[in-house]
């Protein structure tokens, strides 16, 4: 008998007789279902398979549009080959709702914007052909290869096409994709010269600072967490310091690895000599040059002007009437939550026209990659863009850093310098700057901060 059983949070199939699952990405039924990486590895090889090098290669415009084109053909064939569009002995209402749900996976993975040229072109080029189908609820249109694509195939179709998407990208991050970046980090931290008490005393310190202190018993089960990430790093081979990182998430395209998940002591005091590059306010002013591109409006409407004076938070808690600290998460949840929110409607008090935009940008129907989006989710879209914009003008400081022979630490919104003379400093704090400034329309500061070896690190 087959039923639905819980295992690790997630429900699957369970055959009680043999008391195995089924795994939703081979099929088979197994003692784990869960995906290993074996079968992603299956999985990834026929989706760059080249029988699809010559398809792919006239009709995407880049890399991120190659590879939906590969996976929806990845997709279309393996529903071909398992005669799984339709079947005949099916109720005609069964064989539409098949098919239209399929149509509307092409337009998931190829994006709303593009998915009617790329089905064209490839009609066109004689890789497809299309049918017209009529159904009660009117015509619509299926595809088939012109020559069926042979090659040893497995089945997909009880796991949506966006969790294989998501499970590809992770992983050709983790196995696959070393960029400059990635390589730069694993051939110049090899070993973090920290000892556990080291790690214990800065967080302590941390503890101090609270105005209000946790249980210090819990507070400090974080130490011993980070204490056994960097220990996993230093006893890890280079394979193994890669499959720690994602070079570009799916969200923000931001960049993580050991050191964005240790506090910023312990980055900070990794050479002898570090200095650190930051925007000033970083966050409020990525949202005030999203609100002043869209808007082109008057840079002395309040929000804008204060982030341009470098004192929005200092503005925030005068009107307010609380601390600066204080007044830093009411900009922050203004950001992150949905527009019917508390945190949403106070701030649209304290500023009227940035806070009409803000709601305007968490309204939008359909994400910046053409999909389509739940309701639920669409206030997550200004957070998403403002990462993404943020990840982009850092990551080409970053690289170019890296090409002129700069030791660095990348984080999400900064760049640690390592060891750097002063003409390498005076160099890179020229660059930083105006790189910074041209990508800007609002006026910013670039923040800089020595460090020393207060821990002496390697």
């Amino acid at each position: 008998m087959i039923i639905n059983k819980k295992h690790r949070e997630r429900q699957y199939q369970y055959d009680t007789v043999k008391e195995l699952f089924l795994n939703d990405l081979t099929q088979k039924w197994v003692k784990d279902p869960r995906v290993n990486d074996a079968d992603i590895k299956s999985c990834y090889h026929q989706l760059y398979h080249p029988s699809f090098d010559s398809i792919v290669k006239d009709i995407a415009f880049n890399y991120r549009q190659e590879q939906r084109i590969r996976f929806m053909l990845f997709l279309l064939n393996d529903k071909i080959t398992r005669r799984s569009f339709y079947n005949d002995s099916k109720p005609i209402e069964e064989q539409e709702t098949v098919v239209s749900a399929w149509i509307n996976d092409i337009r998931d993975i190829l994006g709303r914007k593009d998915h009617t040229r790329i089905m064209y072109e490839l009609v066109e080029k004689n890789v497809l052909i299309k049918y017209n189908m009529t159904s009660p609820r009117g015509k619509i249109y299926t595809y088939s290869f012109n020559e069926v694509i042979d090659y040893n195939n497995i089945s997909i179709k009880s796991i949506t096409s966006k969790v294989v998407h998501t499970l590809i990208q992770t992983y050709i991050r983790k196995h696959i994709k070393k960029d400059k970046l990635s390589t730069h980090i694993v051939d110049n931290n090899q070993f973090i010269d920290i000892t556990r008490d080291q790690i214990y005393e800065i967080y302590e310190n941390k503890w101090r600072e609270f105005n209000v202190r946790p249980d210090k018993e819990e507070y400090m089960v974080n130490a011993d967490f980070c204490w056994w990430m960097i220990n996993r790093w230093n006893e890890g081979n280079d394979d193994f310091k890669y499959s720690t990182m994602n070079i570009c998430d799916d969200f923000g395209h931001r960049f993580h690895y050991i050191y964005t998940y240790i506090p910023s002591e312990i980055r900070a005091y990794s050479a002898k000599k570090v200095r650190c590059f930051d925007v000033v306010n970083s966050q409020p002013a990525i949202l005030a040059d999203l609100i002043l591109t869209s808007t082109g409006c008057s840079i002395k409407e309040p929000f804008i002007k204060a982030v341009e004076e470098c004192r929005i938070y200092e503005d925030t808690a005068k009107r307010v009437g609380c601390t600066r600290k204080e007044a830093k998460p009411i900009i922050f949840e203004s950001m992150y939550c949905k527009p019917s929110q508390r945190a949403q409607k106070e701030f649209n008090e304290l500023y009227p026209f940035t806070g009409n935009e803000i709601v305007k940008m968490k309204s939008v129907v359909e994400d910046e990659d053409g999909f389509e989006i739940p309701l639920s989710d669409s206030h997550k879209e200004l957070s998403k863009s403002m990462q993404r914009k943020e990840a982009a003008m850092w990551r080409e400081i970053w690289n170019n850093l890296i090409d002129w022979g700069y030791d660095i630490l990348p984080l999400h919104d900064s760049v640690y310098i390592k060891n750097a003379t002063a003409k390498q400093l005076a160099y890179a704090r020229k660059y930083i700057r105006s790189t910074l400034k041209k990508k800007f329309t609002v006026k910013i500061e670039v923040e800089e901060t020595k460090y020393y070896n207060q821990l002496k690190l390697a």
